[in-house]
């Protein structure tokens, strides 16, 4: 067990714990209001049928970060309404590119007023990032966990580590 000083003490335990916990919390909030939005999309949201009148896929980035992003150009009635519109819709989802050969579609209003659609594509890539928020949360907390048994540990003298010792050596 050595000695740390003051110094020793918030660079090697407080600080790398208050970083951990604050990505648990963010990651963790995250996941839940992303739960949130597809539980709202899916109480209140309203599907309407539309013709996919135009497509086409752009390359962006900068650096080393690279991605597609779809743009669909897509003609439906809003709910409430009796004329069709057109909306220039855009994701990033992968699944966009079936709009390539695709002829109709389904797209999702959040209310009967006149409100911008989107894509149901846009729900699976929710849903893509509440697993991943939810992975890194948990693996944050788990280093919470060990980090707060480890000082347990370093502060009753060792008995912890004594212990797994004898059961595994």
């Amino acid at each position: 067990m050595r000695k740390l000083g003051f110094s020793g003490v918030i660079k090697e335990i407080v600080l790398p714990l208050v970083i951990s916990a604050l990505i648990t919390w963010y990651m963790l909030y995250k996941a839940v209001t992303d739960i949130k939005r597809i539980k709202f999309f899916k109480r209140n949201g309203i599907t309407a049928p539309a013709k996919v009148m135009d497509y086409n896929m752009l390359k962006c980035g900068s650096g080393r970060t690279r991605y597609h992003k779809y743009n669909v150009t897509v003609e439906c009635k809003p709910p409430g309404s009796d004329n069709e519109e057109m909306y220039f819709l855009s994701t990033t989802s992968g699944r966009a590119r079936r709009y390539k050969k695709l002829k109709e579609t389904e797209v999702v209003f959040m209310s009967r007023d006149e409100s911008i659609p989107i894509l149901v594509e846009e729900l699976h890539l929710i849903r893509r990032e509440i697993f991943a928020a939810l992975l890194g949360g948990v693996i944050c907390g788990l280093f919470c966990a060990l980090l707060l048994i480890a000082v347990a540990d370093d502060l009753s003298g060792g008995v912890i580590r004594n212990f797994l010792h004898k059961l595994f050596f």
